[in-house]
């Protein structure tokens, strides 16, 4: 009875228990869904520059494509910060007329938009209406985000006000569970003490010696599923411990040739698969000399293992294997004999001959992709040359009789025509990375990087303010031509990306990832999206627009080659408008040559 009363206690306390989680964790997640929704407004207000911006431009500038096309993307991330925002906060939800009404205000401004993009309206009464219209919506938001508050707070109050009910559940649980145990241990224990009693005079009987008695069973749980073991155990001992049976099945079950042989190199034992392999039947090689199959001496080696040798078959042929030979305890009245483990690593052998076939047929092919790439660059160049002349000269020599659309054509010719011939160069030089020699020397990457920085530097960004940074440990060994490759993609780009802004920093360093020394060039330029991180390092992938950056998409392309020949690796970590970091190694240490 106490056992049933103490139990339907614990199982009311539980039901009051997962109540209380119940409320508790609907109280966490409608507060979830607030924070959502305030993150969803909060993106929309960021917005509202953009689509004043945008309007004030659709208002003033002849071209007006452009800045309609910005207004309508700023429109529609909005409007899909506002849809997102619905779904949030619930029909029932004070936010959600004034999330509607936002939406009204943003049809408005659409409207007003297309108005004036349509009629070329630039009076300032327009002006005053589109900015009145932002400004409202602006207060419809931030009415929203008030509301949320407010919301936020009674939430809170309720699970605050709910927060002790499950601690006190908790501890009334685990007094009732400490009962419980503490009734039911003392019940199992006097059963134990019953149970085991007869299984511990068994044992000391046994280990006396007598292998024929048999505990008795008392109880069919687990001490007697114990007791039926125990009593097993004691039948195995009675029988051979080790079973001649078993040892023959894993010996006739080897794959490789197992071979027994006396101090003098007289086989004595061999397995099926010696005979299989050798050609040999079993009474060929019993009682036969060791010393007729290999052209090693094995009677000479007491113990070693991976000994590369041939052996002599039946049909005459000498096949390559790898043998093992360990001594083996002594067979009645002193024999001493060894046992002799054999694999044949033919299939090794021909699969390393046909490995290097390959690599020749590889090195052909590399030697005809030279070529072709050779031909490829020639055979572009030259018609390239002579349209870029072609052009060249109708601007020189007929200069007076091109109008301003011709002559803008024609620049535009020669503008192609010097980004396709750059674009072959950096096609040649991706193809070239695998096949130039590596000359491995210790570098330092601080030292190279004021000189590759230098350069750039001069060539692009003259007139710029960049703080460059070098800290830390930067020596490795590289190839040292590959290496400045690597750093005049890496800090090359970091100035072209940083220069959308008035100032940049751009940072070499060192670090410890995962115990290995790891290199990073780090700037605060455009970044872009880790979602399309996987993209960055395929050849001719680019995650900007010519008309933002202009490249060829081969950079990183080359980088990674180029630290894949090294045996390293290459990463990087960025975000829009807050630069990117690249993370770098190189897997070649000093231990790995000879300097």
């Amino acid at each position: 009875m106490t056992i049933l009363a103490i139990s339907t206690f614990f199982i009311v306390e539980l039901g009051v228990l997962f109540v209380t989680s119940q409320d508790f964790l609907g109280g966490l997640s409608e507060l979830r869904s607030i924070i959502k929704a305030d993150e969803a407004i909060r993106k929309a207000k960021q917005l509202s520059p953009s689509l004043h911006d945008s309007l004030e431009q659709i208002r003033l500038t002849p071209d007006r494509s452009d800045a309609n096309t910005l207004y309508f993307v700023a429109e529609s991330k909005a409007l899909e910060q506002l849809k997102l925002c619905l779904s949030f906060v619930g029909r029932n939800s004070d936010v959600y007329p004034l999330i509607e009404e936002a939406i009204k205000h943003l049809a408005q401004l659409k409207k007003s938009s297309l108005e004036i993009f349509l009629s070329n309206d630039k009076s300032i009464a327009k002006q005053l209406v589109v900015e009145q219209l932002v400004l409202e919506w602006n207060e419809i938001l931030t009415k929203s985000q008030i509301s949320l508050t407010e919301k936020s707070s009674v939430v809170f109050d309720r699970l605050y006000a709910i927060r002790l009910r499950p601690l006190i559940s908790s501890v009334t649980l685990a007094i009732v569970f400490l009962i419980m145990a503490l009734i039911l241990g003392l019940r199992i224990s006097a059963k134990l003490q019953h149970s085991t009693g007869s299984l511990v005079n068994a044992i000391n009987i046994i280990s006396g010696g007598n292998l024929d008695y048999r505990a008795p069973l008392l109880e069919h749980d687990e001490i007697g599923r114990l007791t039926h073991a125990f009593n097993a155990m004691t039948s195995n001992l009675q029988e051979t411990t080790v079973s001649k049976h078993h040892i023959e099945n894993i010996i006739n079950s080897m794959l490789d040739c197992l071979l027994v042989f006396s101090e003098d190199g007289t086989i004595l034992r061999i397995n099926p698969a010696t005979t299989d392999i050798l050609g040999y039947d079993s009474h060929e090689l019993l009682n036969r000399s060791i010393q007729s199959l290999f052209s090693e001496d094995l009677t000479s080696i007491s113990q070693s293992k991976n000994i590369e040798t041939t052996c002599l078959k039946k049909d005459g042929t000498k096949t390559p294997v790898i043998l093992s030979v360990s001594p083996l305890q002594n067979l009645g009245e002193g024999l001493k004999t060894r046992v002799c483990i054999i694999k044949d690593i033919s299939d090794i052998r021909a699969a390393e001959e046909d490995l290097r076939e390959k690599n020749i047929l590889l090195a052909n092919a590399n030697r005809e992709l030279e070529s072709f790439s050779y031909s490829v660059s020639h055979d572009l160049r030259a018609p390239l040359r002579a349209v870029d002349g072609f052009s060249q000269a109708l601007v020189e020599d007929y200069s007076n009789t091109l109008d301003d659309e011709a002559k803008r054509y024609l620049s535009r010719i020669r503008i192609a025509i010097q980004k396709m011939g750059a674009l072959i160069d950096d096609i040649l030089k991706l193809s070239r990375i695998n096949r130039t020699e590596m000359n491995l020397e210790q570098v330092n990457l601080g030292e190279l990087a004021h000189l590759v920085y230098h350069d750039i530097k001069e060539q692009q960004a003259k007139d710029r303010t960049i703080d460059f940074i070098v800290t830390g440990d930067l020596t490795c060994y590289a190839d040292y031509a590959l290496a400045r490759i690597v750093l005049e993609n890496l800090i090359g780009n970091s100035v072209k990306y940083t220069s959308k802004h008035p100032t940049a920093r751009i940072e070499l360093g060192a670090t410890t990832i995962d115990g290995k020394k790891t290199f990073y060039i780090k700037d605060d330029g455009a970044g872009f999206d880790m979602a399309y991180a996987q993209k960055l390092f395929g050849a001719f992938q680019r995650l900007h627009r010519d008309s933002e950056f202009s490249g060829s998409g081969v950079g990183l392309a080359t980088v990674q080659r180029i630290i894949h020949r090294h045996q390293g690796k290459i990463w990087v970590d960025a975000a829009v408008e807050r630069g990117a970091t690249f993370y770098f190694t190189f897997g070649i240490s000093k231990n790995d040559f000879t300097i």
